[in-house]
Order: C-alpha cells, then structure tokens, then sequence
C-alpha cells in the first residue's frame, strides 16, 4: 500500500543478527527498525498512518512488481492469535448457491466472510490472507473480484492470491474464498 513515505520496506545493509533503529536511506525519523534475515536486511516501518490498529505492516518490497492498488505482498501481523476461516463460498443460510451468477456468488461469499470474522469480534482489517478460487477465471471474473475486493479493503490490503480452477466442490459453485486473520491480544 502506498502511504506518505511510499513504499514500506527498503532493501539495505542493515544490522546482522536482529533490529537495528535509525536511519536506512529515507527511512529517518520513521522509526524504522531494520532486521537481517538470509543474508538480506529488510526494514520495516511500525505504526504507519492507515494501518489497522497502528500495528499490522503491510509491506510491498523494491525489486518485485507493486500491487499495492489490488493487495500487499507481505502483511506482518501484532502480535496475536491468527484464525484460519474455511473456503466461503456464494451459498446462503440453507446452503444453496445464490442466483445472479459470478458477482452474486462473489457477493455473498465475502458477506459470509465478513460474518465470520464478526463472529470472533473483528472485521477485515485484521484480515492477513486471502486465497480466491475462480472457475474459468478470465479478465472480466478477475475485474468483478477485485472491484468486490476492494470495496472491502480499501486500506490494510491482505497479501492474497487468485487461482483459476476447473471446478470447486459443486459444480454450481464460480467462487470461493478462504482467509486468515489475527485475533489482537
């Protein structure tokens, strides 16, 4: 997600063996702290205006193409207890799928999502994941999905992915989504 400062992590050399505060390139007086994994530094920047709670970090590294109007490559949760959500799909409280085809069923399954997140008493920010299901996924689907998406994430995007399948588990089914979440303590 694109902020004030721009892009939230900056490849650099940094401290080996842990955080180190101060400043990497631009990164001064944002209180970015900078951790060395693998043999590459990455700095993030904690409590950016726009994150949820002031706590998840949603990042989209330089040297890999930006997404940030669709989704975020990497989302750091606070600490917390994440919660796994099973596939939703378009299916209503009697378990038929919903008429009105792609972007009905689309519709509902993320209204079921959002009803499952309620149930545990949070709501999409705190959203880290999501993995969509699109049977014969072609432009127009992925238009309709991502225009439905973003509704809903506006800001905080979850890191995500969009896979076309043959078939989900009912042959009426067009879509389905699962997410993961992380419950604050």
């Amino acid at each position: 997600m694109r902020n004030r400062i721009g892009r939230r992590t900056i490849l650099s050399n940094g401290s080996p063996g842990g955080y180190a505060t101060g400043s990497a390139g631009s990164t001064s007086g944002l209180g970015a702290r900078t951790k060395q994994a693998n043999g590459v530094s990455l700095t993030a920047f904690p409590d950016l205006p726009g994150d949820a709670m002031g706590q998840f970090q949603h990042l989209n590294p330089d040297g890999v193409a930006d997404p940030s109007r669709i989704y975020s490559h990497v989302v750091v949760p606070p600490p917390g207890r994440v919660v796994f959500f099973a596939g939703q799909w378009g299916g209503d409280l009697d378990g038929r799928v919903v008429d009105g085809g792609f972007e009905a069923q689309v519709e509902r399954a993320l209204a079921n999502v959002q009803t499952h997140l309620a149930a545990v008493g949070i709501g999409p920010a705190q959203v880290t994941k999501l993995t969509h299901y699109v049977v014969d996924l072609d432009e127009e689907k992925r238009r309709a999905l991502h225009g439905q998406v973003g509704t809903i994430w506006a800001t905080n995007k979850p890191a995500s992915t969009l896979l076309g399948v043959a078939r989900l588990a009912r042959a009426e089914m067009m879509y389905e989504v699962d997410a993961q979440a992380v419950l604050p303590d």
